[in-house]
């Protein structure tokens, strides 16, 4: 299958992470393709340098500018959601970035709930919630004139204009979700400036041109990491959900105009992405330290995965955490939670341990988003997407089958594709089947259906929020 059509110009897409910056060139054509990656430096526990991260970004960018003979480009940015940074007009002055790892936005949010009580508010100031890091930024620097997303610092440095879209500021926790106004109260009680925050833009507003070493950019997407992931899996009609497999882990059905949510299940009503007044919804379950804790354990030990076949009779019950488990509790942790575990435990079944433990929350995360609405299609990306083990045992523990496409590793730089080509005049959704086909299905092993196991597992975790 091809394209039925060719872009205006080449196209630049960025993605924001908070462990890295990544970085996607794509000719008129979508033919020739490469990738740049940096990692983020941290000063700090889920703390950035912002200037060296600004500085990588600039880099990616003047790198792809050189791939062609073209003058222009069309650019399309996406990244981690609420990680806020404060700076000043001229740049002189630009704080460090603040992402939902660092200390921030707790600290904030206890301090609000020590004075208050904050109702039916305390749905949007979760503590991951931006607009508390904004606060924090606020009271700790004096010296600047806005506080946004690290991305609404990248358009300032390459556009000097102030705004964000919709889906980041809805992370923000400021933006009533049905009629997309910002919320007094929750403004009123961190004492925000609103001239000191970005604008916050439907995406057919998004059309921005700016200058780079004498090369025109083209801005012509702004979307959040999650609401560009589930548009790279395709994800435009109900039942169609994804799992991104990064940092953390995150569930995300389509529920279209549908604002469907209940945050006592861990299930939180998102904002996927906004056009003119129409609002497009998805409903989400995030697991926080997911891929954080595959990694700490995979740096203890190296599985060949090809050979393994977990006997999960005797093995031991870990939840691995650095803040939080999941969306369903607001529990703060530190270290692990675990039973069973002896002095004679092998690191191969720890190992096997934290693999199953993030597969059942993971599967946990996809029976509490059907609850509200169902599934009929779920596909899998993300970095840890790549291991067999994983996908293997996700698809046990839920019992679903997963589809997994081309590109698995950088998805969140396609969901941007067809927001693009839609601002240029021409729909074409199908533009994820044909750059990013379907590569491997994973079936559920049901006759190995740990069923003992997984209710240790779960008399376990829910004894750890209540």
């Amino acid at each position: 299958m091809n394209l039925e059509f060719e872009a205006e110009h080449p196209i630049i897409l960025l993605d924001l992470g908070s462990k890295r910056v990544k970085g996607l060139y794509l000719d008129n054509k979508f033919k020739t393709r490469r990738i740049e990656s940096y990692d983020a430096k941290y000063v700090g526990e889920g703390v950035i340098d912002t200037k060296d991260y600004l500085d990588k970004v600039l880099k990616i960018i003047k790198v792809f500018l050189k791939q062609s003979t073209s003058k222009d480009y069309l650019l399309g940015i996406t990244g981690q959601r609420a990680s806020i940074v404060g700076w000043s007009k001229d740049l002189n002055v630009v704080t460090p970035t603040y992402t939902w790892r660092s200390e921030s936005g707790y600290l904030m949010y206890r301090k609000i709930r020590e004075r208050r009580d904050l109702g039916i508010l305390e749905m949007f100031l979760q503590p991951g919630a931006g607009i508390l890091r904004v606060g924090y930024i606020k009271e700790k620097y004096s010296d600047v004139d806005f506080i946004g997303g690290i991305e609404s610092l990248v358009i300032y440095r390459l556009f000097n204009d102030v705004f964000t879209d919709y889906s980041f500021g809805y992370s923000y926790g400021v933006l009533d979700p049905l009629s997309l106004n910002i919320i007094d109260d929750i403004v009123n009680i961190l004492d925000i400036d609103l001239d000191k925050i970005p604008r916050f833009l439907p995406l057919d507003e998004i059309d921005f041109t700016g200058e780079l070493d004498g090369y025109t950019l083209h801005l012509k997407s702004v979307l959040s990491d999650q609401s560009s992931a589930l548009a790279s899996e395709g994800c435009f009609t109900h039942g169609c959900g994804k799992i991104t497999l990064g940092t953390g882990a995150f569930i995300d059905l389509y529920t279209g105009e549908e604002f469907i949510g209940d945050p006592s299940i861990g299930v939180n009503p998102m904002l996927a992405w906004a056009k003119g007044v129409s609002a497009t919804y998805m409903a989400e379950y995030f697991i926080y330290h997911a891929g954080d804790s595959l990694d700490w354990v995979s740096e203890l030990y190296k599985c060949d995965e090809r050979a393994s076949k977990i006997d999960f009779k005797d093995l031991p019950l870990y939840l691995p955490s650095y803040s939080f488990l999941t969306t369903e509790s607001r529990k703060r942790f530190d270290g692990a939670i675990y039973r069973d575990l002896k002095l004679s435990t092998s690191l191969k079944e720890l190992y096997f341990a934290v693999f199953s433990s993030a597969s059942y929350l993971i599967s946990r995360g996809i029976k509490r988003v059907s609850e509200l609405a169902e599934f009929n299609k779920i596909y899998v990306s993300g970095g840890w997407s790549n291991s067999n083990l994983l996908l293997n045992l996700i698809a046990l523990f839920s019992k679903r089958k997963l589809y997994v496409r081309k590109e698995r590793s950088y998805s969140t730089l396609y969901g941007l594709i067809p927001f693009i080509i839609e601002n240029l005049g021409i729909k074409q959704y199908n533009v994820i089947d044909v750059l990013r086909p379907i590569e491997e299905t994973i079936e559920p092993e049901e006759e190995y259906y740990p069923s003992e196991y997984i209710e240790k597992l779960e008399s376990l975790y829910e004894a750890t929020i209540k």
